[in-house]
């Protein structure tokens, strides 16, 4: 999840969009179909969404029933915490070592900024959401788009990709 992302949901936190009373407000009658949730990037329905268009410029701000509960019952402080740490200079150093030890490349398509202009991100291999860790060998080096494609899904891992994660 992304520090903006985590502001946001702690700003909704601290209004209270995810008491019971107010979530009425953002019920909608979207059934899914088209629409993913902006936290977990998935939604496999049949319940209503929640549309916090209030906490969005675009007025569009799509949450599922799961994530609705899960954010409804971690407390303020906790969140807090989470995004405090995400900007300490362990997490940068850790991301540093990751890009250095994929050789400054997407492991999963093999471009790099320097002769593609892409931006690097470091993603998760089983996802945070799905129960993954921050260790050297659950993190990769992954393209924007590859990472945006791969979500918050386990993918089969290619060999050469192992490889690397075996040695962290």
């Amino acid at each position: 999840m992304t520090k903006t992302m985590l502001k946001k949901i702690i700003e909704m936190k601290k209004v209270g969009a995810f008491d019971n009373d107010k979530l009425k407000k953002y019920l909608t009658n979207y059934t899914g179909k088209d629409c993913d949730c902006l936290i977990c990037f998935n939604y496999d329905g049949p319940d209503n969404l929640y549309n916090f268009h209030d906490f969005d410029k675009s007025g569009c701000f799509i949450v599922c029933p799961k994530c609705v509960q899960k954010y409804r019952d971690i407390d303020i402080a906790e969140l807090e915490k989470t995004l405090g740490n995400s900007t300490n200079s362990k997490g940068l150093s850790l991301r540093f070592r990751v890009l250095e030890r994929d050789g400054f490349r997407c492991a999963y398509c093999g471009r790099s900024p320097s002769e593609h202009g892409i931006t690097l991100h470091v993603d998760h291999v089983i996802p945070k959401s799905l129960g993954g860790s921050d260790l050297m060998n659950n993190l990769i080096t992954a393209c924007m788009e590859c990472n945006e494609g791969k979500s918050n899904r386990i993918i089969t891992i290619p060999e050469h990709i192992k490889f690397r994660l075996e040695r962290a």
